[in-house]
């Protein structure tokens, strides 16, 4: 039985009071607090092995000139790569590739070795491109942009006012080849 989202590993749980602790920026908060959630949903992703057996990249793609955009993309990939070094998931160690989005051919290529894809905000207009390229290689779309979740994105992860929200579109998951699991399912804001 997989472990409750609650229950996150000790490593998890450290970076997190030392980040709290150490002065850092609250963007770089926000930055660990996302990365560990997006570990924590492919943890979730029962598909993972068999859809990405190989894989450990996760791709944040920003969007080029625009600086919110791009500093997001850079303290995401930074905490993705410092926290996936201390944790795994599915087995494997995970780091994080910044990609700026040109063009869906350019971001297919990105994709051959991505498990999975957080798409920044400044993309909105990109979406239907993004989300038709992680289909037809079975990579899983993460955000922070509730908007994108709307559009075809599979996970969002959200801030609240005093919390974060998960939010999964069941559709889009599936089509990205991701079966979560429905210990996750229940703690998330679910569109099918």
């Amino acid at each position: 039985m997989r472990p409750r989202l609650a229950s996150w590993p000790s490593a998890v749980l450290l970076t997190l009071v030392l980040l709290a602790s150490a002065g850092v920026s609250r963007a770089e908060a926000q930055a660990a607090r996302d990365a560990a959630l997006v570990l924590r949903v492919l943890s979730y992703d029962r598909n993972l092995g068999s859809r990405a057996p190989s894989r450990r990249d996760i791709l944040t793609v920003y969007a080029p000139g625009d600086r919110a955009s791009e500093r997001s993309c850079r303290d995401l990939a930074a905490a993705i790569t410092a926290l996936g070094a201390r944790v795994t998931v599915a087995d494997r160690r995970v780091r994080a590739t910044p990609h700026a989005y040109q063009d869906p051919e350019t971001l297919a290529r990105a994709m051959r070795s991505a498990v999975a894809v957080f798409v920044c905000s400044g993309l909105e207009g990109s979406i239907g491109a993004i989300a038709g390229e992680s289909r037809a290689r079975s990579v899983l779309t993460l955000t922070s942009v509730e908007r994108q979740v709307d559009a075809g994105l599979a996970v969002g992860i959200l801030a609240g006012r005093s919390q974060m929200r998960l939010v999964v579109n069941l559709p889009a998951s599936r089509a990205e080849g991701a079966r979560l699991d429905a210990a996750l399912l229940r703690l998330c804001e679910v569109r099918r």
